[in-house]
C-alpha cells in the first residue's frame, strides 16, 4: 500500500520515495521502513545527544472530553515550555529531541515548532519527536495534506470518521540541504481513558514507521516511536513484534539492528507491571533472530508528576533501558541518572535487573528537561581500559528558563536530588511547645532547610551519612532509615538554634554550628538503633578530629530519654603526655544530650532563651 507524499511549494521535492517499505495487508499494524540516508541524515558514530523534556500537563491542563487537547488557559504556558525545550536543544545540538504524548498544544504547537526547526540554528540531521493533542478529522487532515508530509495511506484522512479523533506524533527531521519534513503517526491503541469516552472515538491508526539510517562510520541505525499504550497494545502480534518482524524481513540474509525505540508517555503509573514485562518480552523473544536487540536502546520519555522539579510519585520515570548483556557499567550513582532503576519502580521494580537489563532511571520527576549523549554499544571497547556507561554527561534544565537547585542546568548529584526530595516531603510538626516559641522555631527551620536545599553533593552526602550509621555508599539505595535521620537533624538544629546564632548548616562535616553568648558549638545529630550506637558512629568516624565544643544529640530507635549515666561516655580524661589529642578530651569538651531531652527542654521554655539556658548550661 502506498503513502500520501506530497512535496511541499517552494521548498524542493522530497527524494524519491522517501516512505518505502511493504506492507502485510493481514496485519494489523503495518510498518513502514523510511530510508534517512536519502536526505543525508547520518548520525554520531560515538554517541548521540538526547534531549527529553518533562513538561507538566496537571489534571486541568487537558480538556475534560475528547478531543483532549491542552485547554486554552494552559496552552501559553505549554507554548513557552516547548520553546524553552528547542532552545535547549540547539544549544546542546541535539540528534535527537523528544516531546512526550499530548504535549504538543495542536496547529499551534505544530506550527511554532516548525517556524524554529526551519531556522539556520536547528541543524541538518537533527531529529525532533513531538506527540501532539488530541485533533478532531479536520485539523488532523490540515496536518496529513500538507506539502513536506508523509502518512501512510492506511491512516490518511479518508481513514477518519467524522465522530473520531487523532492522538498522533509527528517526526520531524531535517535533510543535509537544510529542508524539513515530517512523518505524521497516530496511535495504535487508546488507553483506558481514551476508550471510556462519552462523545468521540479515538481513531486507531494502522501502521507504524520505522526509520533507518547510517551513522558517519557507516554503521546502520534504526529507530521507531510507539505512542504510550501502543508499547502494550494487546493484538496479535504486538506492535513492538511487528517491528521485529518486519526488521527480520528486510534485513534477508544479513541483520538489521534496532538501535532505538522511543515510547513517549503521558502516563501516570509509568512503571506498571505490564510495561515492564513488555520490556522483558521484547528483549527475549527469540522469533526473529535477524532483527537484533543487542545494542538496542529502549527510550521512555514521560510527562511531569508536578509542576517544578522535586519529589513526586505520579508520572515521570523516564529514562533508557538496555539489552540484556549490554556492555556497561551498572554500579554507582552518577548524577542525573539512576542505573538501577528498581528502586523507582514499586513493587515490580526488580523485573528488568532479573532479565539482566540496564534500567537507567532520570531521577527528576518534575517538570525539567534532560540532556544526556546516549552511547553506541558498539563503541565500547572489552576489557578495564573500555570501562563506560550507557548515559554520560546528563544534565538537566528548567523548562521554562531560570534556575532551580534540581535544574541548574548541569548534573544533579544523586545525595542532592535525595536531600531535596526528603526536605519536600518531611513533617514540619514540632512537639508540644509555648505559642510564643512557634515564630522562632519555624524561622530556625526556614533557615535549616534552606541552607540544606543549597547544600553541594559531598556537603548532603556527609550530613546523612553522619546522621545515620551504616548509610549505603549508593544515596539511590538510601530509604527511610536515612530519611529518618535526616528529619532528626532538621528537628535537632531547629530547636539547637533556639535563643542562639545558627552559623552554618551541613559544612565541615558537623550538621552544623551554633553560637550562644561567644561559646560555639558544633552539633551533630545521629539517630541509630541506641544511644550508645549513636556515639561509637560519631567517635568512630570522627574521633580523631580536634573540634570546638561539640553538642551531640542522639536519638535511639525508640526515642527514649538519655540515661544520665551514659552521658559519660563521651568524657575522658586529659590524654598522657605526647599522645594525640582528641576533640572529645578536657579540653575540647563535648556534650551528649538525647533527643527526648531536647524536647523536654522545649516543652518546658517558654522563651527561645530559656532553651538555649537549659540546653547550654546544663551541657
Amino acid at each position: 500500500m502506498g503513502k500520501t507524499v506530497r512535496a511541499q511549494p517552494g521548498r524542493g521535492k522530497l527524494p524519491q520515495q522517501p516512505c518505502d517499505g511493504k506492507h502485510y495487508l493481514q496485519i494489523m499494524v503495518q510498518i513502514s521502513v523510511v530510508d534517512l540516508s536519502r536526505l543525508g541524515v547520518h548520525l554520531p558514530e560515538n554517541s548521540v545527544r538526547m534531549v527529553v523534556v518533562q513538561p507538566y500537563l496537571a489534571d486541568g491542563a487537558l480538556t475534560p472530553q475528547e478531543p483532549y487537547r491542552v485547554a486554552a488557559e494552559a496552552k501559553d504556558r505549554q507554548l513557552e515550555t516547548l520553546k524553552t525545550t528547542i532552545d535547549v536543544a540547539k544549544e546542546e545540538k541535539a540528534d535527537f529531541t523528544v516531546i512526550p504524548e499530548y504535549s504538543v498544544p495542536g496547529l499551534d504547537g505544530v506550527e511554532m515548532i516548525e517556524e524554529r526547526l526551519r531556522s539556520k540554528a536547528w541543524l541538518p540531521g537533527a531529529i525532533l519527536i513531538g506527540g501532539i493533542d488530541g485533533l478532531n478529522k479536520d485539523e488532523y487532515a490540515s496536518i496529513v495534506e500538507a506539502h513536506h508530509t508523509c502518512v501512510d495511506d492506511a491512516n490518511g484522512k479518508e481513514s477518519v470518521e467524522d465522530d473520531q479523533w487523532v492522538n498522533c506524533c509527528i517526526t520531524w527531521v531535517k535533510s543535509s540541504d537544510g529542508r524539513l519534513f515530517r512523518w505524521v503517526q497516530p496511535k495504535l491503541w487508546p488507553a483506558w481513558l481514551e476508550q471510556s469516552t462519552q462523545h468521540q472515538r479515538m481513531f486507531k491508526g494502522k501502521s507504524m514507521f520505522l526509520f533507518r539510517g547510517r551513522r558517519t562510520n557507516e554503521e546502520v541505525f534504526t529507530f521507531g516511536t510507539m505512542i504510550c499504550f501502543d508499547w502494550i497494545a494487546p493484538t496479535s502480534p504486538t506492535p513492538a513484534q511487528r517491528i521485529l518482524e518486519e526488521a527480520h524481513r528486510t534485513a534477508g540474509d544479513s541483520q538489521m539492528p534496532i538501535t532505538w525505540l522511543f515510547v513517549i508517555q503521558h502516563n501516570k503509573k509509568p512503571s506498571h507491571f505490564e510495561f515492564l514485562n513488555r520490556i522483558v518480552e521484547f528483549f527475549r523473544n527469540q522469533s526473529h533472530p535477524n532483527a537484533t536487540r543487542t545494542d538496542t536502546c529502549l527510550i521512555f520519555a514521560n510527562t511531569a508528576g508536578r509542576v517544578d522539579p522535586g519529589s513526586c510519585h505520579t508520572h515521570g520515570t523516564s529514562g533508557l533501558i538496555l539489552a540484556p548483556r549490554a556492555p556497561f557499567q551498572t554500579k554507582g550513582g552518577l548524577p542525573t541518572f539512576a542505573h538501577d532503576g528498581s528502586k523507582f519502580r514499586g513493587n515490580k521494580g526488580g523485573m528488568l535487573a532479573g532479565a539482566g537489563c540496564s534500567d537507567m532511571v532520570l531521577r527528576e520527576r518534575g517538570e525539567c528537561i534532560h540532556a544526556f549523549d546516549q552511547i553506541n554499544p558498539r563503541w565500547v571497547q572489552s576489557g578495564a581500559a573500555g570501562r563506560s556507561y550507557a548515559a554520560e554527561n546528563a544534565v538537566v534544565h528548567t523548562a521554562r528558563g531560570g534556575v532551580h537547585v534540581l535544574a541548574p542546568g548541569t548534573g544533579v548529584a544523586a545525595a542532592v536530588k535525595w536531600v531535596n526530595d526528603q526536605l519536600d516531603e518531611m513533617p514540619t510538626t514540632m512537639p508540644a511547645h509555648g505559642d510564643e516559641l512557634e515564630k522562632d522555631l519555624t524561622s530556625n527551620r526556614n533557615s535549616v532547610v534552606a541552607a540544606l536545599r543549597q547544600g553541594n553533593s559531598r556537603n548532603l552526602d556527609e550530613v546523612v551519612r553522619l546522621a545515620t550509621p551504616d548509610s549505603p555508599e549508593n544515596p539511590d539505595e538510601w530509604s527511610g532509615c536515612q530519611s529518618d535521620g535526616l528529619s532528626h537533624v532538621v528537628d535537632s538544629l531547629q530547636i539547637a538554634a533556639m535563643g542562639a546564632k545558627l552559623v552554618s548548616v551541613g559544612v565541615d562535616k558537623v550538621h552544623g554550628v551554633v553560637c550562644w553568648k561567644g561559646r560555639c558549638f558544633d552539633v551533630m545529630a545521629v539517630k541509630g538503633q541506641t544511644h550508645k550506637t549513636c556515639v561509637n558512629h560519631v567517635v568512630t568516624r570522627y574521633g580523631r578530629r580536634q573540634r570546638r565544643n561539640l553538642l551531640l544529640v542522639s536519638r535511639d530507635a525508640v526515642n527514649t530519654p538519655l540515661d544520665r549515666r551514659e552521658e559519660s561516655i563521651l568524657r575522658t580524661r586529659d590524654p598522657a603526655p605526647g599522645a594525640e589529642r582528641r576533640y572529645i578530651d578536657a579540653r575540647n569538651p563535648s556534650y551528649h544530650v538525647g533527643y527526648q531531652n531536647l524536647i523536654g527542654i522545649l516543652g518546658s521554655a517558654q522563651t527561645a532563651n530559656e532553651v538555649a539556658e537549659q540546653l547550654y548550661v546544663s551541657s
